[in-house]
């Protein structure tokens, strides 16, 4: 109990106040950085397909939430199940970046490439958290955003110090 007494005395001397609904405070803008801008449009249910490229594809469904006011927009793979896997996007200094927390229990850290064509986004490898790079691990990855509610993914795997298979999501908007 003292506890929770002690953090709202904290918050209150900070002087930081909650202004607006939840509402407003969920979908705020966070900087005004057009690529994260972007990805917070993805927000909803989106079903399709995945599988490596050159295999068959399964039936799958990921979802796109806006939270912490704004400044993260969290992706949840396979949810419900013992692979569930979520990605978290944020902004990062004058970038974005994502933190990938796979099921295997290895979460590498992506930061966005700059690149011409606004509805390509590239994240390249920029740090092994909780694991050894040379173990398997997602390494890159891209979200081509197709218009009219359609989104690929694609997401290359590293093994052994070198790149594996490169899984692809096709999805669509659910409506």
């Amino acid at each position: 109990m003292k506890g929770i007494f002690l953090s709202a005395a904290l918050v209150a001397a900070s002087g930081f106040v909650f202004v607006g609904s939840a509402e407003d405070r969920a979908h705020a803008p966070a900087a005004g950085n057009a690529a994260f801008d972007r990805i917070k449009g993805l927000e909803g249910t989106w079903t399709g397909t995945a599988g490596q490229v050159g295999s068959e594809a399964g039936e799958v469904t990921v979802r796109y939430r806006v939270t912490a006011g704004g400044n993260a927009v969290e992706e949840t793979l396979f949810a419900g199940t013992a692979h569930e896997m979520v990605t978290m996007y944020y902004l990062d200094d004058d970038g974005v970046s994502l933190v990938h927390f796979c099921a295997s229990g290895n979460h590498p850290k992506m930061r966005l490439s700059s690149g011409a064509d606004p509805a390509t986004m590239t994240f390249r490898f920029a740090e092994a958290v909780n694991f050894d790079v040379a173990e398997t691990h997602m390494h890159d990855g891209v979200l081509y955003l197709l218009g009219g509610d359609r989104l690929r993914t694609e997401w290359l795997s590293w093994v052994d110090g070198k790149p594996g298979a490169t899984v692809r999501f096709d999805l669509t908007r659910a409506k």
